[in-house]
């Protein structure tokens, strides 16, 4: 984010005497994660959240919930029982749900219940109300739970933890994430989870369910380091444990489908522990000490990590094979009638083009950098780049129009939709970051290829996808909406740096028309006088921290209130 920001930054001072400067400190720096201030919802007196901490909604609602639960995140994330939970829950049911029941087992009852308000494909997705009701599970497991969560001594503990963790993801609490994950983490040593001698005192279905949460905590651990910048908390010394298996115990969803969630969370186990080598390796492991490496070194280990998501992809079995905007399943597929082999595609492959984008964007900024130092030269001779480093660009722009690509063909086909593509804050984040892409790829196009009006059409072209396809994901979510504000900004610099922007550009959609007009008409400003000469200067401080694309840290940074603050 920041090194696209610099850019834009350095293409303005190109062409401007005079910069209009909104000072940094100004605005603090907004320590989030991935998701934050969704919805402000008042909070709730200490007493009245004791009090309400032991309700429960009724019956039908909870076995609503908890179904939804086990036939969505319970099958991406296969680390709680089902039948061992649904077994304790039948149990509390007959005693009227008045029996001793553990207070660890109700939190996480109440955390599933939220998860699945959260997620569930039945309701609207990202309305207030949802949130609302979801927030209400959370805060009363948070209270049943406040004690127990820094003692971590059970395994039902730390499923708690790792499932709170992955619901703070999509809220306004996304701020503790991060410190409930660690929590998580640190209670999974504490109680051996890593340690293959320590699983061999327990029966064989104990040893898997224990191994299945550990690699949930890896799962979780790498998503989080990619998208908060920060160190993984679990080293790659640490993963010891073999795959998951499938388990000796039959559960209530059929064998195929167990089956299925298995290789899926195999496969997005192996998937994530190269990219948390690539964090490694070409990131620093996001520890921001390393010297930078040279280009010979820095490409090489990326060819060897292309190699070994090549060998990842060749490994999957056929049911799982990776989706492309060529062949996704048309409506008279057999595909189409298997919506949950459909979703385990989908998902993993917007994984992989995500871990893809990650592979390669270490070059994509050396590229950025080279702009930055050649500031006083408006446009390099193409011949002069490196051949390589425009091959890596490429890719890097060709896996961001792909990322688009399916994410606007799932949410803009009817016989598709958002059920198809897993949680709604992971598919603003793959839209988001891969349009970023497109935009900070015409920066370097424009220094080695000006003039080329196809890179432009193309750029608006995704850009304006993108729009269409976030609001199709939710048109009344307050995230969602910033992120189309935003990119519709972006494809508003596009158009002034696009020669034929004087005329409107026809995006093949009437919903897109606004997006290139102001209130009154056409926009026409050119970059010299209007638009980028106002843009405030991109201090690291307001960004974030390393490399990451927060959304957290940008929504609160001075270039999201200068797009507030413009007037279209």
């Amino acid at each position: 984010m920041r090194h696209i920001l610099r850019a834009v930054d350095t293409k303005r001072t190109q062409h401007c005497n005079q910069t209009s400067l909104t000072p940094a400190s100004e605005y603090s720096a907004y320590e989030g994660g991935l998701v934050s201030n969704l919805n402000a919802f008042p909070a709730a007196s200490s007493e009245s959240q004791k009090a309400g901490a032991n309700l429960l909604p009724p019956d039908e609602v909870m076995q609503r919930l908890i179904r939804a639960y086990f036939d969505n995140t319970g099958l991406l994330f296969p680390y709680i029982h089902e039948q061992e939970f649904l077994d304790t829950y039948e149990r509390f049911r007959a005693s009227g749900f008045r029996g001793n029941v553990r207070r660890t087992w109700l939190g996480l009852l109440n955390m599933i219940l939220a998860m699945a308000t959260c997620t569930s494909c039945w309701e609207d997705s990202g309305s207030e109300t949802t949130f609302e009701e979801s927030d209400v599970y959370y805060r009363r497991a948070q209270e049943l739970c406040h004690t127990q969560m820094f003692r971590g001594t059970t395994l039902e503990t730390v499923q708690y933890l790792l499932l709170t963790s992955q619901y703070l993801q999509g809220t306004h609490k996304s701020v503790h994430t991060w410190t409930i994950h660690g929590l998580a983490v640190k209670a999974a040593m504490s109680i051996g989870l890593h340690s293959r001698d320590i699983a061999s005192k327990f029966t064989p279905l104990q040893q898997e369910i224990r191994k299945r949460t550990w690699f949930g905590c890896i799962l979780l651990d790498r998503s989080l380091s990619l998208t908060f910048g920060r160190p993984c908390a679990i080293p790659e010394e640490y993963i010891r444990l073999d795959l998951p298996k499938i388990l000796p115990v039959p559960m209530s969803a059929s064998d195929e489908v167990h089956k299925m969630s298995t290789a899926f969370y195999n496969a997005s186990i192996t998937l994530y522990r190269i990219m948390g080598r690539i964090i490694g390796s070409l990131y620093g492991s996001n520890l921001g000490c390393d010297d930078q490496s040279s280009d010979t070194a820095t490409m090489t280990s990326m060819i060897q990590f292309g190699q070994e998501l090549s060998d990842w992809q060749n490994s999957l079995p056929q049911h799982l094979g990776l989706r492309s905007v060529d062949n996704m399943p048309q409506d008279t597929s057999e595909d189409v009638h298997d919506p949950l082999r459909e979703k385990f595609r989908i998902i993993l492959t917007l994984r992989y083009l995500n871990v893809q984008l990650l592979l390669h964007r270490p070059i994509f900024i050396r590229s950025l950098g080279t702009l930055l130092r050649e500031s006083k030269t408006p446009y390099r001779n193409a011949g002069s780049i490196n051949s390589m480093h425009a091959n890596f660009d490429r890719v890097f722009v060709q896996v961001a129009e792909n990322i688009i690509d399916i994410i606007y063909t799932i949410l803009t086909r009817p016989d598709h939709g958002r059920h198809l593509i897993g949680a709604w804050w992971f598919t603003l984040y793959y839209a988001f970051s891969a349009a970023l892409a497109i935009f900070g790829s015409l920066l370097i196009s424009l220094d080695a290829e000006a003039g080329n009006a196809g890179r432009f059409e193309s750029a608006k072209r995704y850009l304006g996808k993108t729009c269409e396809a976030l609001l199709k994901l939710s048109d009344h979510n307050t995230l969602v909406l910033r992120c189309v504000k935003f990119v519709q900004q972006l494809l508003r610099i596009v158009s002034a740096w696009d020669s034929s922007t004087t005329k409107e550009v026809d995006l093949n959609s009437e919903s897109l028309g606004s997006y290139l007009t102001a209130e009154g008409g056409p926009i026409n400003f050119d970059m010299e006088s209007d638009l980028l000469s106002t843009m405030p200067t991109w201090e690291t401080s307001t960004l974030g921290f390393g490399d990451e694309l927060e959304l957290g840290h940008f929504f609160a940074s001075d270039s999201q209130r200068w797009f507030e603050q413009t007037q279209w």
